[in-house]
C-alpha cells in the first residue's frame, strides 16, 4: 500500500496569517532561507522567534500542516503565508511541502509539482513562485529531487527553470536544491546562467554538505550568514539582505 497520497489540485495550495502592513517600498530585503525539518527540532519555535522575525520573506521546505505549526505562523505580525504541498501521510494525515512567508504585497502564486519523483518511495516535490507587486519580482521556493539519478535531477530543474524564462525583472530563487555531488552542482550553475541567474558563494561556509542556496538577478547581497549556532533543524538556516540594483 502506498503510504502518501498526492492532493487534489483544488487542494494542493492553502494560505494563512495575516495580510502584509508594508506598503513604502523597502531599500532592502531581509530573507530567511531554512530547511525546517518537519519543524521534528525542539527548539524551532524558540530560535525562530530569536532569530528572524525581522526578515521580510521566508523560503522554508519541509513545511508541515500540523495545526500547532499553522497558529503559530498565523500569529506573527503582518506576514501573509502560501503552503504548498507536496504530499499527505495516510497514517496521519500531516501534508509537507514548501512554504513562503511575505510581509510584502503578493500578486500571484503557483505550485509547480515537479516532473521527477524520489526513488523507491515515489514522493513527489513541489515548488512555489510568487509574484511580488514590488518591482515585477519574481519569487522561487524549491525542494529539489533527492534519492534520484543526476539525469532527472536535471529533468527537474529544467522543467522549473522552463516555468519562469517568461520573466524579465528581478528574481529570488531559493531552497533546498541537494546539491550533493559536484555534477549536480556544476548542472544547476550551467542551467541558471543561462538568464543569469546568480548564486551567493559564502567565503567561510561551514556547511559539509551544501544542500541550500540562494541566487538572484537584479540585486546586490548587502549581507549573508549562516547561522550555525542554530539548532531547530537538522540544515543551518541562512539569512540575506538583498537591495535592488
Amino acid at each position: 500500500m502506498v503510504f502518501f497520497k498526492v492532493p487534489h489540485p483544488s487542494s494542493e495550495l492553502e494560505f494563512f496569517g495575516q495580510s502584509p502592513k508594508t506598503t513604502e517600498v523597502p531599500n532592502k530585503i531581509k530573507i530567511l532561507v531554512w530547511n525546517v525539518y518537519k519543524f521534528k527540532k525542539p527548539s524551532f519555535k524558540k530560535d525562530f522567534l530569536e532569530n528572524f522575525t525581522d526578515c521580510d520573506l521566508f523560503f522554508l521546505q519541509e513545511m508541515t500542516s500540523e495545526a500547532s505549526m499553522n497558529q503559530f505562523f498565523s500569529l506573527l505580525d503582518g506576514v501573509s503565508w502560501a503552503f504548498g504541498k507536496s504530499f499527505k501521510y495516510r497514517h496521519n494525515h500531516i501534508e509537507t511541502g514548501v512554504a513562503l512567508g511575505s510581509k510584502l504585497a503578493v500578486k500571484e502564486y503557483t505550485l509547480v509539482r515537479g516532473s521527477e519523483k524520489e526513488l523507491l518511495f515515489w514522493t513527489p516535490k513541489v515548488s512555489l513562485i510568487a509574484d511580488l507587486k514590488l518591482k515585477n519580482t519574481l519569487l522561487v521556493n524549491t525542494h529539489v529531487v533527492n534519492f534520484t539519478t543526476t539525469s532527472r535531477f536535471k529533468l527537474f530543474m529544467e522543467d522549473l527553470v522552463d516555468r519562469i524564462t517568461h520573466h524579465h525583472g528581478p528574481i529570488i530563487f531559493a531552497g533546498d536544491f541537494n546539491t550533493w555531488s559536484l555534477t549536480r552542482w556544476h548542472q544547476l550553475l550551467q542551467l541558471l546562467e543561462k538568464y543569469n541567474i546568480t548564486h551567493h558563494h559564502f567565503e567561510n561556509d561551514s556547511r559539509v554538505l551544501k544542500l541550500d542556496h540562494l541566487f538572484f538577478r537584479g540585486f546586490k547581497v548587502v549581507k549573508a550568514e549562516i547561522l550555525d549556532n542554530v539548532n531547530g533543524s537538522d540544515h543551518f538556516p541562512m539569512v540575506f539582505e538583498l537591495e535592488y540594483l
